[in-house]
């Protein structure tokens, strides 16, 4: 062996109990020698390489737990061997130096140079303030003192006495001692400062001065993978300590490991050294324990990092590996000199690129006609990293999203990995998902994940989902026909039995009783109504007299489906035929069935009893059958009563066939055949046609006409077809809806006179109007009258006001109205269905004279509509995008808020609601009236999320002024967007006019609004 050393420890090198006397070596051999009991000390000795023709001989001794029994030691020496017979001669006495002369002269001879230098790097890291030649001495006593306000100095100071033999001199632990090279052996004794012989022994050691200490090479290093470590352009090495080295471990202080460029493996490592064709690259020793250390014992195992890179103040400096560049290293062990050992084998490594590049970004998802097929198309932004390509994964399952795992095809499509996209030339990535169609996969989400991937094969992590979806945004067509369905019930009713009843008594001594009995065979619980009339003929006469026919019973068949009618009268001569009708009706305009008792099977049995006075029992058997006879709707009108005989609602009753695309029908109803409102909805689910019915009762009557559309799945809703048959519903018995007058105000002069008639009225089921006009209130005798067809006067819809001029001759007296002549005057409205309602008033009226307008009663079925000033309007400007958009400026009337916090979805609520109509009328000139500028806004097209997607309304924040609408200061608004012929510099006002759904009427009038200037957009 090269040198020694000698190690007193027990064999666990976890749990150190030491004692006072052992020896082990790295040279020759040295025999055991007596020791001290009680320490926990470690003496060793590690010889150098001559300086001067002197051996530096560095002893040191150390406590793995940190005790040090004395503060004082003699170190003594002898030439030979432990057993030979020199004296123990006194050599130094050793304790903590705080002398500065004294410890520069420590670190300033020339066999301790290493330590110095490695002194001052030490200082260096540890310190913020330069350290110099001149400082380095008194910045190592504020250390190894502890300056108060130092909280690191207890740690530097241990780390600075482990890692320098010089700082562990100056702390009393060591003593480098020069001499002749041939062989020592010295001991260690506690001292109190005398170095006297009879101080106690600590330890002893023999060395062979005159061959330098050399610590075995490590274990082979290997080239190793870290987990959890990003081995972008790095290589991870890991040795050991070999056997050998394991022995001379207290000797060893740490590593320098060596690179080279290319396969160097089968060469001298020292001739490449001499050829400068190896680096040292790490700038301290490599320390145990190691940071990246592995394995059940962390302290025996070494993995360094190499990146080629260093760190200073200003963070990592140098240039990174080159992919793929081949590099050799070698490993060789320092001891507590700083000495090199034995280099280890080489071991060779390639610096691979591990770094997966940055995750996709930008994702998004269109739909695009390819060759007339709708497909996805996603796109997203170019990497500007290394990525060379890109991979596309496709979910359908939303539980698979963001996995890179194999899944089994969804509905016969791969699911997960699709395909790689390679990195185009400039322009961004894109991929054409050509397995998913419209024809088959309308409206289903799909999610698109992607990631990126290098010429290494470095993968990056998958991008957040994106989804795709192919709306169906194709409406379907109007139903070819639309049939007009009446309820028809099929009867069949036949006399079961005659059975008599001589026991039975009547009422009247001598009189007859039969009894009819109507028993129902059938489940059917559909509506009925029975007649039942008596028919009682004359037989043998000279004179032809007619029948006498009596009802005896007309009413609704009762619910236990068993009707009893009894029936008494005289028993009739031979010559008289007494017999009986039966009449069932159905709930059409028609009965269903028509029966006369006794019939031919009865007749003689029935005659037979009658004749003798019997009373008997007639048993009739009926059965039902109901269904709806549907014909296409003709051009025309159909009266229509909203109740049955029985008094049960009959519904208006259509019949829609099924259509491809189709899932559903929308039927719409209109009070004037005009504006249409949606009053039924229903679905297919799987039937070939539809039944729809408008069970639909208006108290005033009229004209009523319906319209139907089909609907897609997805909520795409095709045209309207107009059914052209009108129904004419009557006005019910408690209906008093009835014009109210107005005005009457004199126009023209006295060689034209002519009037302005002004009244209160229903616009639906209206046909025209007559004006009356009487000398007096009664309105007796002969009165002017005029007929008023719809072209002759005006209807303001939104506050239900007639209005015409009476300038020509009347139909009754060929008279015009004559100057100072008192009228009175009313209207009579003639309805659709030839009822006449006259007004609930008259005005009294005399030309030349000043008319008061009458103070008419409120209208029983339609009142003066309420008004709510509470219209907010403002001016909208134009919104700043990149490209031009439409509907983005104008007049905008709050009618909703949009609320998003805390919901997954919207909540919008509207106070103004469809159906409405908007009116606006001019400010800044005299004279002007309300317009109506918006077609009927029957609903709101609100796709996604409740935020309103229409041409006329929009929602906003922000973008108005604030004063307007100061409720929505952090809320979104929902605005009806005016932008019909706007004048700049003019000034306009608003009323929104509320309809009922169901009927048309008017429900409410908000407004006037505020005045609103419309500015420059």
């Amino acid at each position: 062996m090269n040198g020694a050393y000698t190690l007193m420890r027990n064999a666990s090198r976890r749990c150190v109990i030491i004692t006072l006397a052992a020896w082990s070596w790295l040279g020759a051999a040295a025999t055991p020698g007596p020791a001290a009991e009680g320490g926990h000390l470690h003496f060793l000795a590690i010889a150098g390489s001559p300086v001067a023709g002197k051996t530096p001989v560095l002893l040191r001794w150390f406590s793995f737990d940190g005790s040090i029994p004395v503060d004082t030691f003699s170190i003594f020496r002898k030439a030979g061997e432990a057993n030979s017979a020199q004296p123990m001669e006194l050599v130094s006495v050793t304790a903590r130096l705080r002398n500065a002369p004294l410890i520069r002269s420590i670190f300033e001879q020339p066999a301790v140079d290493r330590a110095k230098v490695n002194l001052l790097e030490m200082l260096d890291s540890m310190l913020d303030e330069p350290v110099t030649d001149d400082t380095y001495v008194d910045q190592l006593l504020t250390i190894l003192d502890g300056d108060p306000g130092c909280a690191q100095c207890e740690f530097r100071a241990r780390m600075l006495v482990n890692a320098n033999y010089g700082v562990a001199i100056v702390e009393g632990l060591g003593y480098l001692d020069l001499v002749d090279p041939q062989t020592y052996t010295y001991e260690l004794r506690s001292s109190q400062g005398t170095g006297g012989t009879d101080d106690l022994v600590l330890g002893r050691v023999t060395i062979d001065a005159a061959v330098p200490t050399k610590l075995a090479a490590p274990q082979q290093p290997v080239r190793v993978n870290v987990p959890g470590e990003k081995g972008h352009l790095k290589i991870f090495l890991k040795w050991d300590f070999s056997p050998a080295l394991r022995d001379q471990r207290q000797a060893f202080f740490g590593y320098n490991v060596y690179r080279g460029e290319g396969d160097l493996s089968g060469q001298n490592f020292n001739s490449l050294m001499s050829q400068g064709l190896l680096q040292k690259i790490n700038p301290a020793p490599v320390l145990p324990p190691s940071q990246n250390a592995l394995g059940s014992q962390p302290e025996d195992q070494y993995v360094f990092v190499d990146d080629n890179m260093a760190l200073d103040e200003s963070g990592p400096v140098g240039d990174p590996f080159d992919p793929g560049a081949l590099y050799t290293y070698w490993v060789a062990p320092i001891d507590l000199l700083g000495q090199e050992g034995e280099v280890s084998p080489p071991v060779t490594a390639t610096a691979n690129d591990q770094s997966a590049p940055d995750v996709p970004r930008g994702l998004s998802t269109k739909v695009a006609d390819v060759s007339g097929i709708r497909r996805i198309v996603l796109t997203w932004d170019r990497n500007p990293d290394d990525a060379i390509g890109y991979r596309v994964y496709r979910f359908r399952e939303w539980d698979h999203v963001g996995k890179k795992d194999p899944f089994p095809p969804v509905n016969g499509l791969p699911e997960g990995y699709i395909t790689d996209i390679p990195q185009p030339a400039a322009d961004n990535p894109f991929f054409l998902d050509t397995t998913i169609n419209i024809a088959q996969h309308e409206n289903q989400a799909f999610w698109y994940c992607v990631s990126a991937f290098d010429a290494a094969g470095n993968e990056s992590a998958l991008s957040p989902p994106f989804r795709g979806v192919i709306f169906d945004k194709q409406p379907p067509g109007a139903p070819p026909t639309v049939d007009v369905c009446t309820l028809i019930t099929l009867c069949d009713l036949f006399l079961e039995s005659v059975t008599p009843e001589p026991n039975r008594i009547p009422e009247t001594r001598g009189n007859l009783v039969v009894e009819l009995i109507i028993a129902r065979r059938d489940s059917n619980t559909s509506p009925l109504r029975i007649v039942v009339e008596r028919i009682t003929q004359t037989i043998a006469s000279t004179v032809n007299l007619p029948p006498v026919i009596e009802t005896i019973f007309d009413g609704p068949y009762p619910a236990d489906e068993k009707l009893v009618i009894p029936d008494e009268f005289p028993k009739p001569p031979r010559t008289v035929r007494v017999y009986y009708q039966v009449t069932v009706w159905g709930g059409d305009v028609e009965p269903c069935a028509m029966y006369q008792i006794p019939d031919a099977k009865w007749f003689d049995f029935y005659d037979r009893y009658l004749l003798e006075g019997i009373s008997m029992t007639a048993l009739l058997s009926l059965s039902t059958e109901t269904y709806y006879r549907c014909r296409p709707g003709q051009v025309g009108t159909l009266p229509h009563d909203p109740f049955d005989d029985t008094g049960r609602p009959r519904p208006v009753t259509f019949q829609v066939p099924q259509a491809d695309d189709a899932v559903g029908v929308i039927l719409y109803r209109s009070p004037d055949c005009d504006n249409y409102f949606p009053v039924a909805e229903q679905r297919f689910n799987g039937a070939n046609q539809l039944t729809l019915e408008d069970y639909f009762t208006p108290s005033q009557g009229g004209r009523i006409c319906y319209g139907v559309r089909y609907f897609d799945e997805n909520n795409n809703r095709g045209p309207i077809f107009y059914i052209p048959t009108q129904f004419l519903f009557p006005s019910l018995p408690d209906s008093n809806v009835t014009p109210s007058m107005i005005s009457a105000t004199p126009l023209g002069d006295e060689t034209a006179p002519s009037f302005q008639l002004k009244w209160f009225g229903s616009n639906v089921g209206l046909a025209g109007f007559r004006i009356e006009m009487a000398t007096t209130d009664k309105f007796e005798g002969k009165l002017a009258t005029l007929t008023l067809s719809p072209d002759d006067y005006s209807f303001d819809a939104e506050d239900n006001e007639f209005e015409t001029v009476i300038d020509r001759e009347d139909e009754a007296t060929n008279a015009k109205i004559q100057i100072n002549q008192k009228y009175f005057i009313r209207a009579v409205a003639l309805r659709q269905n030839g009822e006449e309602r006259v007004s609930n008033n008259s005005l009294p009226f005399l030309w030349a004279a000043d008319v008061t307008p009458h103070e008419h009663p409120a209208w029983p079925i339609r009142p003066l509509p309420p008004t709510d000033s509470k219209l907010k309007a403002g001016w909208m400007p134009a919104i700043v995008a990149a490209e031009p958009t439409p509907f983005s400026y104008g007049v905008v009337l709050w009618i909703g808020t949009l609320d998003f916090s805390g919901r997954k979805e919207t909540n919008a609520e509207y106070f103004i609601k469809p159906p409405f109509i908007v009116y606006r009328k001019r400010l800044d000139l005299p004279g002007r009236t309300y317009v109506q500028i918006s077609p009927l806004i029957d609903s709101i097209s609100a796709p996604y999320r409740d935020v309103p997607q229409d041409p006329f309304v929009i929602s906003r924040a922000g973008t108005f002024d604030p004063d307007h609408f100061p409720e929505l200061a952090n809320t979104p608004g929902i605005f009806y967007l005016d932008t019909t012929d706007l004048i700049l510099g003019a000034k306009y006002e608003y009323k929104i006019v509320k309809l009922d759904p169901n009927t048309g009427e008017i429900e409410k009038v908000f407004g006037p609004s505020n005045p609103v200037e419309v500015l420059n957009p």
